[in-house]
């Protein structure tokens, strides 16, 4: 079975995130996510800019854990 989601490279989210404008027409969550055409749109380009600290490392996926219950 395939990802049931679309990973995204840590360059393409730097490029994406360095042209982030606040107040800015154009420049802002909604709009680069419908320009570079992201799955999760304005949920996740918001969420990549929080865990985002300059560079590009910052981005990478991290695993994701176990959320077994014993």
């Amino acid at each position: 079975m395939a990802d049931s989601y679309t990973q995204y490279d840590p360059h393409l989210k730097q490029t994406i995130l360095q042209q982030y404008k606040k107040g800015v027409r154009g420049h802002g969550f909604q709009a680069l996510a419908n320009k570079y055409d992201i799955k999760g749109g304005a949920m996740a380009v918001p969420y990549w800019y929080n865990q985002w600290d300059g560079t590009e490392s910052s981005l990478t996926k991290h695993s994701g854990g176990d959320r077994r219950v014993f």
